[in-house]
C-alpha cells in the first residue's frame, strides 16, 4: 500500500516584517534563495549574513546529499518543504506515533515522537491541523503545552473486521480530533484495548499523528509512514 506523506502547519512571529513587505519575498544580496524546491525568504537565511540575527530559528541548513537538496534549521534534523511569508507559515515532515503487535499479543514495534518548536517564534497551528488515529483496536493521547500549561485531546478508533473500514475517517478504523491552539511543542502515545488480538489478520498495527487537515484525505486502509506537519505564527 502506498505511504501517506501529509503537512503539518506552524505559525510564525515575524514581528511585523510581513506587514510592511511590498516587494516579492527575497533573500539578502548575495545569498541563497533556493534550497531544492523551497524558497528561502529573508528574515530566513542559509549562513552568517543571511538570517535575522535576532533570533537563531531564521538560521536554516541546506542538506545537498538528498535528492533534491532539503531545507532544515540549523542543528535540527526536521525538514522544511515550504515558507510563506504571506501565511506565516512553515511546512515541515514530521515521523507518526506507531505500534505493532504480534499474533501472541505482544509488543514488537513501538514509536512515539515528540515534537519541540520552541523558543519562539513558532507553534503548531490549531486551524489547519487535525489529530488523526487510524486502527481498529487504539487509542490515542495528544499532549502539548502552552507556556507552562499542559494541554490533552484524543480519539479512539474500533472496528470489528474489515469490511467495516471505509475509504474516509469517518470513526470506523479511523477518528479525528481537533487540537488547542497556540501549542509549542508535542507528544503523542498510542494504547491497544486488546493487543490488535482480534484484528490481528488485517490490522496488527496502529498509527497517530498531527496532519494539515485542508491537504489531507486520511483513509484507514493506507499504510501510514511518514507525514508533513505545518508551524504557524502567534504574533
Amino acid at each position: 500500500m502506498a505511504s501517506l506523506h501529509r503537512m503539518l502547519l506552524m505559525q510564525l512571529c515575524l514581528m511585523g516584517l510581513v506587514a510592511t513587505q511590498t516587494l516579492p519575498p527575497q533573500a539578502k544580496l548575495y545569498c541563497l534563495y533556493w534550497c531544492g524546491n523551497v524558497q528561502i525568504p529573508y528574515p530566513f537565511g542559509i549562513g552568517d549574513g543571511c538570517y535575522l540575527p535576532t533570533n537563531t530559528r531564521f538560521n536554516l541548513s541546506c542538506n545537498l546529499s538528498t535528492t533534491p537538496p532539503s531545507t532544515r534549521w540549523t542543528g535540527i534534523t526536521l525538514t522544511i518543504t515550504d515558507i510563506s511569508l504571506a501565511e506565516s507559515e512553515l511546512q515541515i515532515i514530521t515521523f507518526i506515533a506507531k505500534e505493532c503487535y504480534n499474533e501472541e499479543g505482544e509488543m514488537t514495534y513501538s514509536k512515539s515522537p515528540s515534537l519541540r518548536v520552541s523558543p519562539a517564534p513558532y507553534t503548531i497551528s490549531d486551524t489547519k491541523n487535525k489529530f488523526f488515529t487510524v486502527c481498529c483496536d487504539t487509542y490515542a493521547l495528544f499532549q502539548g503545552y502552552r507556556d507552562e500549561k499542559r494541554f490533552q485531546t484524543g480519539c479512539m478508533s474500533l472496528c470489528d473486521d474489515r469490511e467495516n473500514i471505509s475509504d474516509s475517517c469517518s470513526g470506523v478504523g479511523c477518528c479525528e480530533t481537533a487540537i488547542p491552539s497556540g501549542l509549542k511543542n508535542r507528544t503523542i502515545r498510542l494504547s491497544s484495548y486488546y493487543n490488535n488480538s482480534y484484528i490481528m489478520g488485517f490490522n496488527p498495527c496502529s498509527y497517530a499523528f498531527i496532519v494539515q487537515d485542508m491537504a489531507s484525505s486520511v483513509s484507514p486502509r493506507i499504510q501510514v509512514l511518514s507525514i508533513r506537519t505545518t508551524l504557524q505564527s502567534f504574533g
